[in-house]
């Protein structure tokens, strides 16, 4: 990830600017499982505070963690 950093900051003097202002961007890893593809599809979806709404009522039906046989239900 450094080396993908320090290549953008040298080739765009903007982006790097703001690199150095802002910091550099952290990827976080989580456990790939349902419940986390169905959010990220509705996220695609929807602003962010309507995603957070729309979301908790899907898991108030469905049940947190999603699942396939939550939604079936």
């Amino acid at each position: 990830m450094r080396k993908a950093i320090n290549h953008l900051k040298k080739c765009d003097p903007v982006l790097g600017a703001i690199i150095q202002r802002v910091g550099a961007f952290r990827m976080e890893f989580g456990e790939p499982n349902f419940h986390s593809l169905a959010e990220a599809i509705l996220y695609q979806q929807l602003n962010g505070k309507a995603a957070v709404t729309i979301f908790k009522r899907f898991t108030e039906k469905t049940g947190d963690p999603v699942t396939p046989e939550g939604i079936l239900n």
